[in-house]
């Protein structure tokens, strides 16, 4: 593991990020290894989106209407058991 320091953290900043670490029952360098940790999460996510982007560009990701794709299912369906039901005959 690796140990960063930071200095000349102004007052109220040590104070408020003290303050959210006893809220949540941690200690301070727990607390913020959490916060280091999830805004290096959301840098990730970030990231990714960016690339994402660059590549479906403004190409909406669902081309066909979910609307349609259910009532295909339901028409394949009943044809499907109205093809069963004929075969009892």
């Amino acid at each position: 593991m690796h140990n960063v320091q930071v200095r000349d953290v102004p007052p109220e900043i040590y104070e408020a990020l003290r303050s959210e670490a006893k809220a949540e029952g941690k200690s301070l360098q727990q607390h913020l290894l959490a916060v280091l940790d999830e805004h290096t999460a959301r840098t990730r996510r970030q990231a990714l989106f960016r690339r994402l982007d660059d590549v479906l560009g403004d190409e909406p990701v669902l081309t066909a209407d979910p609307a349609d794709a259910v009532r295909a299912g339901r028409d394949e369906r009943e044809a499907r058991d109205n093809t069963r039901a004929e075969d009892y005959e």
